[in-house]
């Protein structure tokens, strides 16, 4: 028979392997509704692991409940509710984006410097924790490239909210600051 922690470790698992993995894949910059349909998909999987596992054995009202089960549950319900929280807040507020934005402002800022100065920008360049796999100017909006969603690019646009609107009508665009959007295909 399985221990009280091992049976708590095997609930609570799933639901936070999904709570990292969706912060991870917001913070690299992953296409958000590709985040979503990962989340929304990980969390059904992880709902069904919960049910199999609590129906293990039949339910009895005889059945007597220790402090230790009662805290156990408890901390379960506590840790599940917290997973889920996290990965509905990465799919609301791309947290986990704006925290790798946030570090890596600097480079991308060096490197549209050196795109606007008419220098050619090597390719592929590090900005921290990102790789721009392609730079140019736009209509006058640098763009920093970093991936490609089925031939469609993925990067950050760096110039007037308008400007990018315009110019990118078609696209999810996620504004990190007044100078600067994640740009996307839908």
């Amino acid at each position: 028979m399985m221990s009280e922690l091992s049976k708590h470790s095997m609930r609570v698992l799933p639901f936070f392997i999904v709570a990292a993995l969706t912060s991870g894949f917001s913070f690299l910059g992953s296409h958000p509704a590709h985040v979503f349909v990962f989340s929304i998909f990980m969390l059904s999987v992880a709902a069904v692991l919960l049910a199999v596992s609590y129906a293990e054995r039949p339910y009895s009202w005889r059945q007597t409940k220790t402090a230790v089960s009662r805290h156990s549950n408890r901390m379960t319900m506590i840790i599940i509710s917290a997973s889920v929280a996290l990965t509905i807040s990465v799919l609301v507020t791309h947290w986990p984006l704006r925290l790798s934005y946030s570090l890596s402002k600097a480079s991308l800022n060096r490197i549209a410097k050196q795109v606007t100065s008419g220098t050619k920008a090597l390719s592929p360049q590090s900005a921290s924790v990102f790789s721009v796999t392609r730079a140019d100017v736009d209509n006058g909006l640098v763009c920093l490239w970093i991936d490609e969603d089925m031939g469609e690019p993925i990067g950050f646009v760096q110039g007037s909210l308008n400007k990018i609107k315009a110019r990118f009508p078609d696209y999810n665009i996620i504004v990190l600051d007044g100078n600067w959007c994640l740009v996307n295909s839908l």
